[in-house]
């Protein structure tokens, strides 16, 4: 679905019933290991979702396969990285992305955060709060694009695994969520 305003086109992405007391966040989110530059997606959602509905948001807006290794980070204005925060958790009882919302690691004071979709592929991204704002929107929009969709085949592993480990480390990833 896509809305036409005065600022232009905007996509909904998806629209799960994700709403917080008319609260929400505009994010610019920029694909850092790109000849394209720029190459970005703003997306609009609740302030108060946790952190896999960002990352659902920026697997579709920037069209990439559902699964990965996902991982955020919190991180400064330099891009500089510091704790990992896994999609899932990675032991029984560890931290993991279902534990903190944007609103956690996200405010005017601290608008940074890293996000890497596939650490064998090394996609990364870095995510800034541009606002806080009240809306009565429902759902998770694209409000604003630049570059294309992302194919992952362009991006060759980084681990020095052969194809055959590759697949089996992700098998175990998958078997552990």
């Amino acid at each position: 679905m896509s809305e036409t305003t005065e600022s232009g086109s905007v996509t909904l992405l998806f629209n799960d019933s994700v709403k917080f007391m008319n609260q929400r966040c505009i994010c610019r989110v920029d694909f850092l290991d790109s000849a394209i530059d720029p190459h970005y997606r703003v997306v609009e959602l609740p302030y108060d979702v946790t952190l896999p509905v960002l990352h659902q948001a920026v697997v579709q807006a920037f069209g990439l396969p559902e699964g990965g290794f996902a991982t955020f980070y919190q991180a400064n204005e330099k891009g500089e990285l510091g704790t990992a925060i896994p999609l899932a958790a990675m032991d029984k009882g560890g931290m993991s992305a279902e534990d903190f919302r944007i609103q956690d690691l996200l405010s005017p004071e601290h608008p940074y955060m890293g996000y890497i979709w596939d650490p064998l592929r090394n996609l990364q991204f870095f995510v800034q709060l541009v606002k806080v704002a009240p809306s009565d929107r429902e759902g998770v929009w694209v409000v604003e694009e630049a570059g294309p969709s992302i194919d992952v085949a362009q991006y060759t592993p980084k681990t020095g695994l052969s194809p055959e480990d590759e697949d089996l480390l992700r098998d175990l990833w998958r078997d552990s969520e």
